[in-house]
This record gives structure tokens, sequence and C-alpha cells, in this order.
């Protein structure tokens, strides 16, 4: 992915996860952003592995280097990865009685709009690191 496809994603990223934070906590009166049933550490863990997916892509798309060691670059992406297939296995496990198909598929678009690109950026950055 070009530099200039990367800005337009972080940013569209970016945009629509505050968007989905604050809506939810300002249209739904019982939003809860930890879930009780999770402990301490998922959340911690979903928090970082976050915060670092969107510092890598923001690196990656303004030509910057955040992290300076290319094994870390790879923790980052196989993270992304495992946190993008344990977050979608989760949500069809314990939500899929509840959803309609068509609720499924664009759950399953929705996942693979945003980590294939996401992941795509993340390889690319790699390259950054030896350069």
């Amino acid at each position: 992915m070009k530099r200039t496809k990367a800005k337009v994603f972080f940013w569209v990223l970016l945009v629509l996860t505050a968007l989905s934070i604050g809506i939810n906590l300002l249209m739904f009166k019982n939003t809860q952003l930890l879930l009780l049933e999770s402990n301490s550490f998922v959340d911690a863990w979903g928090l970082a592995s976050g915060a670092m997916m969107f510092l890598c892509l923001y690196a990656y798309a303004y030509r910057k280097m955040v992290f300076k060691s290319r094994a870390v670059l790879k923790f980052v992406f196989f993270n992304t990865a495992l946190v993008g297939a344990f977050s979608f296995a989760d949500s069809m496990w314990t939500d899929f009685a509840l959803m309609s198909g068509m609720e499924v598929l664009l759950l399953t678009l929705l996942y693979l709009l945003v980590y294939f690109p996401a992941l795509t950026i993340l390889y690319k950055h790699q390259d950054d690191a030896l350069a």
C-alpha cells in the first residue's frame, strides 16, 4: 500500500474508532467500555495492541520510526494478526446465535476491511526498519 493510501486508511480508522466509542457512550446509557466478564489483563493487552498498531500505521504513513527494531515490528505484526483473529472468533463464538446471516457477513467484511490493509501496512513498515 502506498503511503498516501496509508495516510487515508490511518485517519479513517482513527476517526471511525473514536466515533464508535463516542456514539456508544452518548447514545446508549448502559454502554460499558470494559466488559464485566473480561479481566484486566485482557483489557490491557487489547489497549496496548491497538496503541501499537496505530503507532505503526502512523509511522509508516508519515515516514517516521517509532520502533527501530525489526523484531519489535514483527511482534506488532503478529500480535495484530492474532488479536484480530481472536477478536473475530470470540465475536462469532459468543454472538453467533444472536446474529442474522447478513450480520455475520457484514462483521466478516468489516474485519477483512480493517485487518488486511492494516497487516499490509505493518508488513511494509518492517522494510523501513532495515533502511
